[in-house]
């Protein structure tokens, strides 16, 4: 999939000019039909000599290993800029599933609250993050983690929802509790749309309905 997005909404944060309006294919299976939960809208902080950047991307991956290769994808296109200098000022700190535009998915599912074991629930700091997915029973979660970036988060909530309801959980929205989530919420929603025009049909959980 090559075609362009056009997402310019406006932004309160320095967003670096790249690829990011390219969808990044890394499918295993690319002859399969898209769904909501191929799409996945990436936010990476970049910090650098010239302080906090930001970077969006969206990753169309068909299992969990194809989304971690197109993060890593991602990280080795960041890394080309002569001012990033290694990988660990690279974070991911928002990640959301499109399968959470279906509004008929939230609507469907029963709420539960999973609490962090053994803590209390974590200031809002740069190391916060809200973390907001389903159970195998469908079952509505979000809670707060601790991290320094949004894959550990997801393991960590994974982790709470576990031993909080003894379910799998599949997490579907996970942002830093911070100012830049707007701009990337922004970008999210301009990016939607122009899925929808791309595929040129309404999306479901399951498909696309030409």
């Amino acid at each position: 999939m090559n075609t362009a997005l056009n997402t310019s909404p406006q932004l309160h944060f320095e967003h670096i000019s790249n690829t990011s309006n390219m969808p990044r294919d890394a499918r295993r299976n690319r002859a399969a039909e898209l769904a909501w939960e191929n799409f996945y809208f990436v936010g990476f902080r970049i910090d650098s000599a010239y302080g906090e950047r930001y970077h969006h991307a969206l990753i169309l991956a068909d299992n969990h290993d194809a989304f971690l290769s197109g993060i890593a994808a991602e990280y080795l296109e960041l890394l080309n800029y002569d001012w990033i200098t290694s990988a660990h000022d690279i974070s991911v700190i928002f990640i959301e599933n499109l399968m959470m535009q279906n509004p008929a998915l939230v609507d469907e599912a029963r709420p539960v609250q999973a609490k962090p074991k053994g803590s209390s629930t974590p200031r809002r700091n740069s190391n916060a993050f809200s973390v907001i997915g389903f159970t195998d029973s469908n079952q509505y979660c979000r809670l707060e983690v601790d991290s320094d970036n949004a894959l550990k988060a997801i393991d960590e909530a994974n982790a709470q929802v576990n031993y909080e309801c003894g379910a799998q959980f599949k997490p579907l929205l996970i942002s830093q509790l911070n100012a830049v989530a707007i701009d990337f919420f922004n970008l999210l929603n301009a990016v939607v749309e122009s899925v929808k025009e791309l595929m040129g049909g309404a999306a479901t959980n399951r498909g696309y309905l030409h």
